[in-house]
């Protein structure tokens, strides 16, 4: 068996037929570790143990209850499982948890197993044979169809280390079909405790890549984030565990009350938690009713168990026993989960395992039911291969850019093998990288259009003013559009010669400031005033005693945006050629005398208080200059720049 590839053995079966006795023969370790468990003779939570198998691989094993009232912890362990072995008693033969606990690895898409008979030492070989027949008639329809079987007796030994080398075979198969060692380790915790000397200790099987000794976690859906201190695997400690190993995590910075069964240790860039989601939908044969819009059930997913509303989509009539459709699950609480993950329904008014299927859209919109739109949306992300499912995506939402960050849960995958596929995707030209977004070429093209023609319309308003604020463009667009998407693309158009940007106004690469006669007339009056006037420049209503003031108004706020002016406070304008005349003068001031004040600001400059107060509460504010007492220094940047 591969080194990096690991197996989870489990079993399944009706109470009493001899799960933990067939686990204590194979591997020498009893798995009923609660007292209640040893006294009363009945499994109640999840075992625990390991074997050598005969190829000299080590494979975990997962022990489960058989009695109807612990079958959520059942499904808790199932989840888990790359291999069953699938127990019935040779005596009793099938059962009602036999049933139920094929149809849960059914549903969880459990194919790799090994059907074994047990207490074969108490049956004569007619009812054995009567026992094997009966529950390969049990199997024909299910993942489990067609897996080979064996019969054993875990008092005498009989059989056992056939299944040994038997479980060589099939575990060999069940490897050869994993994807797990590629993913984003995903860790959901069976138990939670604390050791004193060590801390907090988690345990669990490990799905997706691997954990490392010092490597950085986080528990979600509460987010508490901490560090591996330590590992174990199977009695030893390595440095690091891999997908498929059943591990116990010592973990520090984060308190035993931050964390519960139930919850996921995984990375820091799996951060998604769900409550929409849709999925495919598979009901029981023997479910005792039919599957209604709104009812309400129980989801188990890894070792999580979440209230949810079940939403119809496709069919208004409700899903029958037997049938499969498409549908919503609106849950009552955030659950991480990825696209992919299986979950089990279960109808706690009939103590009944309901259905399940596969998480198709983990952060799944509220859909409009029963239209075409609709159908065709489930259909698409049900069906979806990666590209398929990447092309959809970058179309799906109002916003064309698609966040990198939601991608995690569609593609769970490492963040460095995700980033190099996204770099094929772009030089496949199916979407282009603007960093932390993801946009479509045709979505990049259309939005790209849409700004011009803005931007056009805008212009042939406004003809007097420089451009439109950046803020106001992107609203006026047909759809919401992204502050950082918005940003690169604009960056982008510029360096296209598209469009130009002055600050935050925007105008067309063409645009050119057009005043009208009555407004030509009154930009040259305004010029007029400020290029003589100096630092002592005329307030807005100064000059408005000869000049409409709405117009005015406007003229001023164009030649400030064109540099023609530049606003030094509210009511305070002053020509830029005379104000970068009195910055140069300020500047040499000060480097010839080391301060300067307000008097030697009027001296210099022939203004009044009224002026030389704000025009260097100006220089404060730009972090030119600093005040010392009574006068002003300067800050090296400004005394080192060149003339203004």
């Amino acid at each position: 068996m591969n080194e990096a590839r690991h197996i989870i053995i489990g079993t399944a079966g009706h109470v009493d037929h001899g799960k933990t006795s067939l686990i204590r023969a194979l591997t020498g370790i009893e798995t009923d570790r609660l007292e209640e468990e040893r006294r009363r003779g009945l499994s109640i939570e999840l075992g625990f143990a390991y074997f050598d198998l005969p190829d000299g691989s080590r494979a975990g094993v997962v022990d489960v209850p058989g009695h109807e009232r612990f079958l959520d912890t059942m499904v808790a362990g199932a989840h888990g499982m790359d291999v069953v072995l699938f127990v019935v008693s040779a005596r009793e033969g099938v059962q009602p948890q036999t049933v139920e606990h094929l149809q849960i690895l059914d549903l969880l898409g459990v194919r790799h197993g090994i059907l074994v008979l047990t207490m074969a030492d108490i049956v004569d070989e007619e009812e054995l044979e009567f026992a094997i027949e009966e529950t390969r008639e049990t199997l024909e329809g299910t993942t489990l169809e067609g897996v080979p079987h064996v019969a054993v007796s875990s008092i005498t030994g009989d059989g056992i280390d056939s299944l040994r080398v038997l479980l060589v075979e099939v575990a060999a198969r069940a490897v050869a079909e994993q994807e797990r060692p590629h993913g984003i380790p995903r860790m959901p915790v069976d138990r939670a405790f604390t050791m004193e000397g060590f801390g907090l200790v988690v345990t669990g099987t490990l799905r997706g890549g691997s954990l490392n000794v010092d490597q950085n976690v986080k528990v979600m859906p509460g987010g508490a984030e901490g560090r591996v201190r330590g590992i174990q695997v199977h009695g030893a400690s390595p440095d690091a565990a891999h997908a498929g190993q059943r591990t116990a995590l010592n973990i520090a910075g984060i308190d035993r009350e931050d964390i519960s069964r139930g919850d996921v240790i995984t990375t820091p860039e799996l951060t998604h938690t769900a409550t929409n989601i849709d999925v495919t939908l598979r009901v029981v044969s023997d479910y005792p009713r039919v599957v209604d819009h709104w009812l309400r059930a129980r989801m188990h997913i890894g070792t999580r168990e979440a209230f949810c509303r079940v939403v119809l989509l496709e069919e208004r009539e409700g899903v029958l026993p037997g049938g499969e459709a498409t549908v919503q699950l609106r849950l009552e609480e955030p659950v991480p989960l990825t696209r992919g993950d299986r979950y089990i329904l279960r109808d706690d008014s009939v103590q009944k395992t309901l259905g399940g299927g596969v998480i198709v859209d983990p952060s799944a919109a509220r859909h409009r039911r029963f239209t075409d739109a609709t159908r065709e949306a489930l259909a698409t992300m049900r069906d979806a291969d990666d590209e398929a499912l990447i092309r959809w995506l970058l179309q799906r939402d109002a916003d064309p850019f698609l966040d990198k960050a939601k991608l995690a849960p569609y593609f769970p995958i490492p963040a460095a093998r995700r980033k190099r596929w996204i770099a094929e995707l772009a030089r496949d030209g199916i979407a282009e990288d603007t960093g932390a977004y993801l946009i479509a070429g045709d979505r990049r093209v259309g939005l790209s259009e849409g700004i011009v023609e803005r931007l056009g319309a805008y212009h042939s308003a406004n003809p007097i003013e420089v451009g439109q604020g950046a803020a106001e463009l992107r609203a006026a667009l047909d759809g919401p559009v992204c502050e950082a998407g918005f940003d690169w693309l604009l960056a982008r158009m510029e360096s296209a010669d598209a469009i130009r940007r002055e600050g935050s106004l925007i105008s067309l690469a063409g645009h050119e400031v057009q005043f009208a006669d009555q407004d030509e007339d009154i930009r040259r009056e305004v010029e007029d005033a400020f290029l003589g006037a100096g630092v002592s420049a005329p307030s807005v209503s100064e000059l408005g005693a000869s000049v409409p003031q709405r117009r005015l108004a406007t003229v001023i706020q164009t030649l400030t945006q064109l540099g023609t002016l530049v606003k030094v406070a509210d009511d305070y304008w002053m020509h830029a050629d005379a104000y970068r005349e009195t910055l140069n003068r300020l500047r040499e001031h000060i480097r010839a005398e080391g301060s300067v004040t307000i008097g030697d600001f009027r001296d210099m400059t022939g203004a009044t208080r009224k002026y030389a107060v704000p025009f260097l509460e100006h220089c404060d504010m730009r972090n030119w200059t600093y005040r010392d007492g009574n006068a002003r220094r300067a800050r090296r940047s400004f005394l080192e720049a060149g003339d203004a």
